[in-house]
């Protein structure tokens, strides 16, 4: 008998393949209309199963590689927030590695080599960051607090001078108030008093200014050591930026 390629074709769920073509003639044999799944039928029928032209969207290693350059083109902010999915996702692509073209091959080492820098500089970046916002909100805080206290002792201070003003006039009203002397004696007294009471009060707030100046002179220091690690997450970032535009370029081929 003379051989010929067999050939195939799918129509509304039937399967059919062209035989031998023997001397006598065509021998066609057809396969009953059944409903195969993807897994039986990529394992009886290889070649057809690679030809079909919805094989592609149903090949899981094809859905990996479309989740990894969908998340590839957010922002490394984004991809920091889900780098466990972004790891799962590169991990089952190394699973399909022994199916990969070569240019799929060179998009999964690059994303695996991104995604290990993914992985291992994330906590660093999210514990900078969140220094950062920690430390800014105690120094908005701190500031808050010490301008209140400002605005409080500029109050303070006009009442104080308000009440120097009158222990003068009362001074003065002694000299000119003979007969009112012994009252205004003893008026000026209670001002005295309650003037130092005031007067020590404010030195007290005073040393409480001082003690948040100081405070905040720290926080300063503070705030440069972690201006240093916010440049470094910053190069972090940047070189990870680099990773991601050298896996879109290897995307771009797929």
């Amino acid at each position: 008998p003379v051989h010929s390629p067999p050939s195939t074709r799918l129509s509304r769920g039937e399967v059919v393949i062209v035989g031998e073509i023997s001397a006598v003639g065509m021998i066609i044999k057809r396969v009953s209309p059944i409903r195969l799944n993807h897994t039986h039928f990529s394992a009886n029928y290889p070649q057809l199963y690679m030809d079909s032209p919805t094989a592609v969207f149903d090949s899981p290693h094809v859905k990996t590689i479309k989740h990894l350059k969908h998340l590839l083109r957010y922002d490394v902010d984004d991809l920091l927030e889900q780098v466990n999915d972004f790891t799962v996702f590169a991990e089952d692509l190394q699973d399909y590695s022994w199916r990969l073209t070569n240019k799929e091959q060179r998009f999964m080492e690059a994303v695996v080599h991104f995604q290990g820098e993914l992985a291992s500089d994330a906590p660093f970046i999210e514990a900078v960051e969140n220094a950062h916002f920690c430390h800014h909100e105690m120094v908005s805080t701190v500031f808050d607090q010490t301008m209140n206290l400002k605005e409080n002792m500029r109050v303070h201070e006009e009442l104080l001078n308000l009440a120097f003003a009158e222990e003068e006039a009362v001074s003065h009203h002694i000299k000119v108030l003979e007969d009112e002397l012994n009252i205004l004696h003893k008026k000026r007294e209670e001002f005295h008093l309650s003037n130092k009471d005031e007067i020590s009060r404010l030195l007290a707030k005073r040393r409480s200014m001082a003690r948040l100046e100081a405070k905040t002179k720290s926080m300063g220091d503070d705030l440069k050591r972690i201006m240093e690690d916010m440049g470094t997450s910053k190069k972090c970032k940047r070189a990870l930026e680099d990773l991601q535009a050298k896996a879109l370029e290897a995307a771009q081929d797929l």
